[in-house]
């Protein structure tokens, strides 16, 4: 359960009051105050139950998708959708914090805290060898010049961020 921990601690932070804060939105949104250890455990597990459903679900979503199962496009907003409701039900009366925000690089460091090394190292090979498929599929199928560049693109960048999240756990 260490990488999914890892998904979810990316959206918790304490604040200067020693007051664990949840943003369900990560740096794009407010913050909520999680009054107990038993309201940050049921969230944490909503969250990771979230993940372990929608993760495996939208891969195989977006291979139909661009295998020609237009349909699935639908599918793309159940899961969006089901966090959504599901966050608003967790949160309902929870306060809001207005003056804490949860900086990018913050949230980053939270994750790497909670991903082991190996894993971290495991999705930075994984990153680094679907870039190389990318760039294979652009060179060996002219036509699937735009996927393999929205792979390149999409893996270079969680490369990067995996890099950062290695280089942060080796800094005291």
């Amino acid at each position: 359960m260490g990488y999914f921990k890892g998904l979810v601690d990316i959206n918790f932070k304490i604040d200067d009051k020693g007051r664990t804060l949840f943003y369900p939105w990560g740096v794009l949104g407010r913050g909520y105050i999680v009054p107990n250890k038993s309201k940050e455990h049921q969230i944490k597990r909503f969250k990771i139950i979230y993940h372990i459903i929608s993760i495996p679900c939208m891969s195989f979503i977006a291979v139909a998708i661009l295998a020609g199962w237009t349909k699935g496009l639908i599918f793309v907003f159940i899961f969006p959708l089901c966090y959504y409701l599901g966050t608003v039900l967790l949160l309902k009366w929870l306060p809001i914090v207005s003056d804490t925000k949860l900086g990018i690089k913050e949230s980053y460091i939270n994750s790497s805290k909670s991903h082991s090394a190996i894993t971290l190292w495991l999705m930075l090979i994984c990153s680094v060898l679907l870039i190389f498929a990318g760039i294979i599929v652009i060179v060996f199928d002219k036509t699937a010049w735009l996927i393999g560049s929205i792979c390149i693109l999409f893996f270079g960048v969680c490369a990067c961020v995996v890099g950062y999240m290695i280089k942060t756990r080796k800094t005291p």
